[in-house]
């Protein structure tokens, strides 16, 4: 209550009476007003309103029983619109899934570590100096934090994902390019620019959300706002430096041959 900053957060189906009448009952028993009253829309299915009493309502613990909590949770961060209803479908939760958490960053995982184990023996090797590889790379995770305070300062989760994929993304694309790998060149030429990309790959991979095991534990339900999101963000950031510093730089989870994130079906 002694806070400086007092956020509601709420559903536009009570607008009125927590914007006007939850006010003056604040005011009326001496308490302190919001600072911000921030209102979300609903979730839909087939365009309809979740619904007990309409029979549509589903179940997050089922679906995380059945698609996994990852699947869950990064659907509702990357799909749900800061403004305007959000239509559910399981198709789409599995579409999401599919094509962001097991083809884009479980997919960079795998791609990451095979260069880890194939030029670096399964080390995370100490930056080398200045190079010109991945350097549109380096430059989006070093500007991902700002993007993502900024987001989850006004409480927009699809932005922050937005951000958050365009480094994967870029990742990605890095790995595909011939140069990197070494096509066509000596197993040593190879190394040298595996090294390379694989450095640029690992950097933002360390600063991404871990993949967890499948759980039917959905919460607690956490929401970091703008105070707690830059210190958050940086108690992250000194896990994964403690843990290479423990382990001599060993890659984290450098089983190249565990499917990190595997493909959920219907």
């Amino acid at each position: 209550m002694h806070s400086g900053e007092r956020v509601h957060v709420i559903g536009k189906g009570i607008t009125r009476f927590h914007a006007v009448y939850w006010l003056a009952f604040l005011l009326s028993a001496g308490q302190p007003l919001p600072s911000a009253i921030y209102v979300h829309e609903y979730l839909s299915v087939n365009g309809a309103k979740l619904s007990k009493s309409a029979g549509n309502a589903i179940s997050p613990y089922e679906l995380a029983d059945r698609f996994g909590t990852d699947a869950v949770r990064w659907w509702l961060l990357r799909e749900v619109a800061r403004s305007g209803d959000t239509d559910f479908t399981v198709e789409r939760l599995v579409k999401r899934a599919n094509g962001d958490l097991a083809n884009g960053l479980g997919n960079l995982q795998n791609r990451t570590l095979t260069l880890v184990h194939n030029y670096r023996e399964g080390q995370i090797s100490k930056p080398s100096g200045a190079t010109s590889v991945g350097t549109q790379l380096v430059k989006a995770y070093q500007a991902l934090p700002y993007l993502i305070d900024e987001a989850l300062a006004r409480f927009d989760f699809r932005a922050a994902t937005d951000a958050l994929w365009s480094v994967v993304e870029a990742s990605n694309q890095l790995i595909e390019t011939p140069a990197p790998l070494g096509t066509g060149t000596t197993r040593r030429a190879g190394r040298a620019g595996g090294d390379a990309a694989g450095r640029s790959a690992q950097r933002p991979r360390r600063s991404l959300p871990h993949p967890r095991r499948r759980s039917r534990a959905i919460h607690p339900h956490r929401l970091i706002g703008p105070q707690q999101a830059v210190p958050h963000r940086r108690r992250l950031n000194r896990t994964a430096n403690a843990h290479l510093r423990a382990t001599g730089g060993q890659a984290m989870n450098a089983n190249k041959d565990r499917e990190i994130l595997p493909r959920v079906r219907i």
